[in-house]
């Protein structure tokens, strides 16, 4: 059996100790929450490597696609041409500048047209990565201000344990002296 000094000494301890394993505890949830937020982050970052690496791919294949489509364009209006030549040969018409330009301005809409196409199929694919970049820049300050609210959050818990330490101590102590 404890006498009265006994259970307030051990009172000091387990309040001591309670105050003590709160603060750890604390700053143990806050290093986990860090730890993880720093694993999200590094996973958001190579997602975006991903993205940004696929939107590349994808950029070359759209310029390839292009460069064939303007390949055959031209191949097209030659052939339109030797044809006309042909025709013209054997009906015997020997101005064939009209026809001429209309091949040439037809086959430059056409070229006008898949370049414009693939611009903006381009655009469209950059801003994907831009839009990939801000995104994966906001979940990592988002998980930064978790991380870091957690760590306030631990130390104000450990001050509060502390102050509550103090009182307790002191509460105890009066009744020391008023035993």
């Amino acid at each position: 059996m404890c006498t009265g000094l006994e259970a307030l000494t051990l009172g000091k301890v387990l309040a001591a100790g309670s105050a003590l394993a709160s603060t750890a505890n604390g700053f143990a949830q806050a290093r986990q929450q860090t730890k993880a937020a720093e694993r999200s982050a590094a996973i958001a970052n190579q997602n975006h490597a991903f993205i940004v690496q696929e939107n590349q791919r994808l950029q070359r294949e759209v310029r390839e696609i292009e460069t064939e489509q303007i390949s055959d364009r031209e191949r097209l209006a030659n052939q339109e041409l030797a044809t006309i030549q042909a025709a013209a040969g054997e009906m015997g018409i020997a101005n064939l500048t009209p026809f001429v330009v209309e091949v040439g301005a037809n086959e430059g809409i056409d070229i006008s047209r898949i370049e414009r196409n693939a611009e903006n199929e381009v655009q469209r694919i950059q801003a994907q990565s831009k839009s990939s970049q801000l995104g994966t820049l906001a979940q990592i300050q988002g998980l930064r201000e978790q991380s870091r609210a957690s760590s306030r959050g631990a130390l104000f818990n450990a001050i509060g344990s502390g102050l509550q330490l103090g009182k307790d101590l002191r509460d105890i102590s009066k009744k020391e002296r008023e035993t």
